[in-house]
């Protein structure tokens, strides 16, 4: 599925530090009760100081939120 199929019924989050955006995901829905997380990226600057796992628990989170009971990952490794 390309990322304009899916954008359209996903949230897209956005992770700022002092206003810089320093990362990113997107939940997007694939049933009643399963949501998937895409698109995962953290800038390459800042990675390895926990902004990745600050954003999948932020992730986490917005599932519960939203209602999901379960997540799964979709994203893969560009670097």
């Amino acid at each position: 599925k390309n990322i304009d199929a899916y954008l359209a019924e996903s949230d897209v989050y956005v992770g700022q530090l002092h206003g810089v955006t320093v990362g990113c995901y997107v939940l997007c829905p694939v049933g009643n009760q399963t949501v998937e997380i895409k698109n995962m990226a953290v800038t390459a600057p800042l990675q390895g100081r926990g902004i990745g796992t600050a954003l999948l628990h932020h992730a986490i989170g917005q599932a519960r939120a939203n209602g999901f009971r379960q997540i799964i990952i979709g994203t893969g490794n560009s670097s």
